[in-house]
């Protein structure tokens, strides 16, 4: 469910759209209310909005200030202002922010109503697209990404200062660092992707925002609520200085059950992997202790932590996913499924989704996948083949059977891809394409619904048919079925309404208006002149 926050400093206006937006059957949404942008900003520091319907014009902060520190704090929140029409001086420079609108007072209330069903109804879309969309990765970005997941699980071999430089990673690989984990476990829905997008934004925004001064800050994340952080700052004795600013930015989140374990080491690059998977324990641990921001040095000693011990097994572990990672790239799929399956045994031995130690292990192999993917410029592959969405979203699973059976049946189409040339796979899908139509003409024939029953991705199929043939695949429908409307018009007694519906058509006047434009004549004179 969305939440909309209602501002206007006359009570009785801001209890009126309240009551009337939280009575509207078709809303799905909960709504609060309050009376001016102090209060709203007060209340936004707890709780996640996703649209805010304000007046453009308050006491004490007027709507551009507002909107300003809302774009600053909460870049995804929708804002609609309500204007008169004297404050388009306001709203000229209010609409160069994103996700803005505005409507006039004197446009009444369905019109909000509307408004809002429309912005509901685009937040849901953008939940239903998911990752792939709102990562908004460029590809500079998914390399960073790549490459410092490389150093997480232990592949340093080829990664050196320049190819930091290369990628603008802000930060310099010929320097010691610190790593930091940071868990959001939201009191919030968890499987609303939006809200989840939001709060991480928020989060990641606020850290970087707080340590800049002191140091340099790269963030990792594989889910939108654990969070991997590279520390390097400008004097290694500020330890101190960053657990505090860390605990600003909890004292600031609180609410969404944030908790930060801070490496008490200084270490090189190469050391990274081991010290990560020394975190993630730390981590999964932690429901136990009490504190935001926790030292692992502290952590430790509390619990008598012995990395060395036979039961973390922390070399293991990072040969596991080093070795899984060599056999992926390899193509080597009998020793991958054979490692795959071991690492996999636990999963499907419990019940529980919510352990952390089996997230962590189901997330080791999806982050293997995801780097895979990238590397080798899959995903538009893969997309049309499998909901790559749910790679990085275990929510989205079941169980863990469910969550198994699913990497399983993404790898073994990740291995089929790296082994066959896609030039084959294109070609085998324009044949089918092309096949599919002709034995199809009197059905169903959007592009969606050819896409549908090929199950692939609509706009995957229009580019492959627009790259091996230079033409839309629309186009080719529309000529089909104007040779099947030749053939019978030529060779039956269908009166042309049955042939217009027999191909599709709503209506007698659509079909002769397409058959015209495509062939320059009506179909009574294409029948007459090739019947003489």
């Amino acid at each position: 469910m969305y939440k909309l926050l209602v501002i206007d400093d006359e009570t009785l206006i801001a209890d009126g759209m309240a009551s009337m937006l939280s009575n509207c059957p078709d809303l799905n949404i909960k709504v609060e209310k309050c009376y001016s942008a102090i209060e709203a900003l007060q209340l936004m520091q707890n709780t996640i909005f996703d649209i805010i319907l304000t007046d453009i014009v308050m006491p004490q902060m007027n709507g551009i200030e507002f909107l300003k520190t809302i774009k600053q704090e909460w870049p995804l929140c929708y804002v609609i202002f309500l204007t008169g029409y004297g404050d388009f001086r306001y709203v000229y420079e209010a609409i160069q922010y994103p996700n803005v609108k505005y409507l006039l007072k004197a446009e009444g209330s369905k019109k909000i109503i509307e408004v809002v069903k429309d912005l509901v109804k685009s937040m849901e879309q953008k939940g239903i697209d998911g990752i792939m969309e709102d990562e908004s990765y460029t590809d500079n970005q998914s390399l960073q990404k790549d490459i410092m997941m490389s150093i997480l699980i232990g592949e340093t071999q080829k990664i050196d200062s320049q190819l930091f430089e290369l990628n603008n990673i802000p930060l310099d690989y010929g320097k010691p660092l610190q790593m930091c984990m940071i868990r959001i476990g939201s009191n919030e829905n968890q499987s609303d992707y939006n809200r989840k997008m939001e709060i991480y934004r928020r989060v990641c925004f606020h850290l970087k925002n707080n340590l800049s001064k002191i140091g340099s800050l790269f963030l990792l994340s594989y889910d939108y609520a654990n969070i991997v952080g590279f520390l390097q700052m400008q004097d290694t004795s500020l330890l101190q200085e960053v657990e505090e600013r860390l605990k600003g930015t909890y004292d600031t989140f609180h609410s969404y059950n944030i908790i930060f374990v801070l490496d008490n080491v200084v270490i090189a690059w190469d050391q990274c992997s081991m010290r990560y998977l020394l975190l993630k324990r730390l981590m999964n641990e932690n429901d136990r202790l009490e504190g935001s921001v926790l030292l692992a040095k502290d952590i430790m000693e509390k619990e008598s932590v012995d990395i060395n011990t036979d039961n973390y097994s922390m070399k293991d572990n990072t040969r596991d996913n080093s070795l899984l990672s060599v056999y992926l790239e390899r193509s080597d799929e009998e020793a991958f499924f054979l490692l795959f399956d071991k690492m996999t045994r636990e999963l499907t031995a419990r019940k529980s989704m919510h352990d952390n130690n089996l997230l962590e292990k189901y997330y080791d192999i999806a982050t293997i996948c995801l780097a895979c993917i990238n590397r080798n410029h899959l995903s538009e592959q893969l997309t049309s083949k499998v909901d790559l969405y749910k790679l990085m979203r275990v929510d989205y699973h079941s169980d863990w059977d469910q969550a198994v059976s699913y990497l399983r049946d993404l790898c073994h189409t990740i291995f089929y891809l790296l082994n066959h040339s896609p030039e084959e796979d294109e070609k085998e899908i324009l044949n089918k394409i092309e096949q599919y139509i002709q034995e199809n003409l009197y059905g169903d024939l959007t592009v969606p619904a050819i896409a549908d029953a090929m199950r692939r991705n609509a706009s995957y199929l229009s580019r492959i048919y627009k790259k091996k043939t230079g033409n839309k695949l629309s186009d080719y429908v529309s000529e089909r079925r104007v040779e099947e409307a030749k053939r019978l018009l030529k060779e039956s007694n269908k009166t042309v309404h049955e042939i217009g519906d027999l191909l599709g058509y709503s209506s007698s006047s659509n079909f002769i208006r397409f058959f015209k434009k495509n062939v320059s004549l009506t179909p009574d004179e294409y029948r007459e002149l090739y019947r003489k």
